[in-house]
């Protein structure tokens, strides 16, 4: 999707509840294409998490503070807050994790992967655990059904359970949303 200001784009990767909108939604993930300076949209009462990707370096102004973001690099911000790419030193790639206050929280890292065979993420309905893939190639599989088998690429995302288990070499990004314990009435 095109942004309005035609400084980017956005695909979004997953939303919460399935049926929701970008006016809606309890959480989303998406990935931004950022091509030149511009700034984003406001998002009224949702917190934001974004992390360069790729290689690319971005220079963000947020509430009148210039923070320059390398790959791997992440930055949270209120969605009300004033956003602006400022400058960048090529097209940047952009992990987005949205969350609608006081409904989810986020927590975003990064894993460096190596391994035979890990087992990881959470079960229940207060929390969700996703990894997204950014360079290098993943087999996983839920142990419920080792037969059913599923290979990661760059930019690919799976949802994971407690019988999860994930082998090869990657690095990715860890992605848990949970159910904040007390409500949060701003950022």
């Amino acid at each position: 999707m095109p942004w309005a200001n035609g400084s980017g784009s956005t695909r979004e990767v997953a939303i919460w509840p399935p049926t929701a909108s970008l006016m809606n939604f309890d959480w989303r993930i998406s990935m931004a294409g950022i091509s030149r300076p511009g700034p984003f949209s406001a998002l009224l009462g949702v917190n934001r998490v974004l992390t360069v990707i790729n290689e690319s370096s971005l220079e963000l102004r947020v509430a009148a503070i210039n923070t320059t973001l390398v790959r791997r690099d992440q930055i949270s911000f209120c969605g009300e807050e004033s956003v602006e790419a400022v400058t960048m030193n090529s097209d940047v790639q952009a992990l987005n994790v949205m969350t609608r206050r006081g409904r989810w929280d986020a927590r975003v890292r990064w894993a460096a992967l190596n391994c035979e065979a890990r087992r990881i993420g959470t079960e229940g309905r207060d929390s969700v655990d996703l990894l997204i893939v950014t360079e290098g190639h993943l087999q996983a599989h839920d142990l419920a059904a080792p037969a059913a088998r599923v290979q990661l690429g760059p930019l690919d995302m799976l949802r994971l359970s407690s019988r999860s288990e994930i082998k090869g070499t990657a690095d990715a990004v860890h992605i848990r949303l949970t159910r904040p314990e007390h409500f949060v009435a701003s950022c």
